[in-house]
């Protein structure tokens, strides 16, 4: 026998289960948090880095102390909020305030987060410039809920900062044989009796740079300027002892060595009636084709060389010496008288 089929009870129970599962699917959409597809939203973000204008390069010398400030600017030209991973790149040392290395950032619609880097670098870093890279990526923005930018392209600001050379060094005078006061830090020669010769002098240099290869220049040199009866320059070109400069490379951050120099006067200071006259010893510190510092120990003096009256007077003695006497005007008299009375007989 047949049953008999109830569609009024299959549709009872049929529709508890569909009010069940509506209200389960209810239930699910309110504690599901808001829609993170791509929307076709694109947001965009610019990044801009500059320099302080009191601390534009890192001075190692003065470390910790001698750094360089750097403000990266974050803009959100969007008109609603993002959230910005944060990130840079500098080989030395940096310290960055309130933030870290991938730290997110919410930036509202048409505003700007400042970020201040602080670059550094230790005492004896190699002088030549880095490149901080700063980078922003955004990794969600706020428009009718959260939405993730999975596509959203990093946006990178490069800035170039100097690491600046720096030297120090003392010279020290040592053996010499000048005709005057030469020790230590002391160059006391300007004198007459320099004028002329050929002088040796030993100078030891105590030097701390982070120069690699640091290259000195050593220059012993003396410089005149012809003057007038009243002191006043004369409108002729100075002049300069012979060119001796001396070069030296030391291959260490720190140290001591010895420099041989000399000194060779040219006839030009003997035979200049008046002058002023300076003696330098120069010591230079070169960073590549740059001077990067120097140093220079010095003398000077106003006088007269040579006199002009003694400087006749040489000549004059000379002459005297290689000529032989014109007759007097008598002895010529006399020769004529005998000559005519010889010629007459």
């Amino acid at each position: 026998m047949r049953k008999k089929f109830d569609l009024g009870r299959f549709s009872s129970a049929a529709m508890r289960r569909f009010a069940a599962l509506s209200l389960l699917a209810t239930l699910l959409f309110c504690i599901m948090p808001p829609a993170i597809a791509q929307s076709p939203t694109d947001p965009q973000l610019e990044i801009n880095c500059e320099t302080s204008d009191s601390r534009y390069r890192v001075n190692p010398e003065s470390y910790p102390s001698g750094y360089a400030t750097v403000r990266c600017i974050i803009f959100n030209p969007n008109d609603f909020r993002v959230s910005v991973e944060i990130d840079w790149d500098w080989e030395l040392i940096v310290e960055v305030y309130n933030y870290e290395k991938g730290d997110n950032v919410e930036i509202g619609g048409k505003s700007e987060l400042m970020i201040t880097l602080k670059l550094n670098a230790e005492k004896y870093e190699t002088p030549q410039d880095h490149i901080l890279d700063f980078h922003g990526t955004i990794t969600h923005y706020f428009q009718e809920g959260t939405v993730a930018c999975n596509n959203c392209e990093k946006e990178t600001a490069s800035i170039s900062i100097e690491i600046r050379a720096w030297s120090d060094f003392q010279i020290n005078i040592l053996d010499n044989d000048l005709p005057g006061d030469a020790q230590g830090e002391i160059l006391d020669v300007c004198n007459e009796d320099i004028l002329s010769g050929t002088y040796s002098l030993s100078v030891s240099i105590d030097y701390d740079s982070n120069i690699e290869n640091i290259k000195f220049l050593a220059e012993f040199y003396a410089r005149g300027r012809a003057l007038d009866e009243n002191g006043s320059y004369l409108p002729v070109d100075e002049f300069r002892s012979v060119e001796r400069d001396v070069e030296t490379v030391q291959n260490s951050n720190n140290g001591n060595f010895t420099m041989e120099l000399q000194l060779e006067m040219t006839e030009q200071f003997q035979t200049t009636p008046s002058m002023d006259l300076y003696v330098y010893l120069e010591i230079t510190v070169m960073n590549g084709d740059r001077h990067a510092e120097y140093d220079r120990i010095a003398c000077s003096e106003e006088f007269f060389g040579l006199d002009e009256t003694s400087l006749q007077s040489d000549i004059l003695e000379e002459n005297q010496t290689n000529t032989v006497p014109a007759p007097s005007l008598l002895t010529t008299l006399t020769i004529m008288l005998i000559a005519f009375i010889v010629q007459k007989n």
